[in-house]
């Protein structure tokens, strides 16, 4: 699958034939009501729309109050169990732990609490899991230690993890020439 965030990207990956499509942009427009596309959402009046529409939707949790991180997206850990009781056709969760800020214990953390949280709520269902971020900074032991802690801890869910830079961090080199250079008197 893919995470996608604006219509450029939806029109790069179509090609594909996802078979699950992450649209993570909050402000990006519901235009293919497409089963394959789930949509994450960051408030409340965004659910009732999207279940008239029929359409997937993932509800974005704000990870702040697990891992130090600063987002701007997103539901507090209780309004998320509060509206998964409520809304029981929901059965994707989004969480993005900030981009170059992820260590094993960050992703481990999220993880605990990702299953905590999933046992809480009144009407057990299996999900997919959206852990966002990058595995950036992890080796390739680490990540095999996540997900194989992932699939212990969750085995009745999905769990997709976004690597981020970590597939093409070290694939090659940026060259670039100057084109123009602008002189001014202030910085001349």
């Amino acid at each position: 699958g893919f995470d996608i965030s604006n219509s450029n990207e939806l029109n790069l990956i179509s090609k594909y034939n996802p078979e699950i499509t992450y649209n993570s942009n909050p402000n990006f427009e519901k235009l293919l009501l497409d089963e394959n596309i789930i949509y994450d959402i960051n408030n409340e009046d965004d659910i009732s729309e999207s279940i008239k529409l029929k359409v997937n939707i993932s509800l974005r949790l704000n990870s702040d109050s697990i891992v130090d991180n600063t987002s701007r997206f997103g539901f507090k850990e209780s309004e998320v169990i509060q509206l998964l009781d409520t809304y029981e056709t929901i059965k994707s969760l989004h969480i993005h732990l900030g981009t170059e800020a992820n260590s094993q214990s960050h992703y481990l953390k999220i993880l605990e609490r990702l299953k905590s949280m999933v046992s809480t709520i009144k009407s057990a269902r299996p999900f997919k899991l959206n852990i966002g971020g990058g595995f950036t900074h992890l080796s390739e032991q680490e990540i095999a230690e996540v997900v194989a802690f992932s699939q212990k801890i969750l085995p009745d869910h999905t769990i997709y993890f976004e690597p981020g830079r970590w597939v093409s961090n070290s694939s090659g080199i940026f060259l670039s020439r100057v084109l123009n250079i602008k002189r001014s008197k202030a910085h001349s």
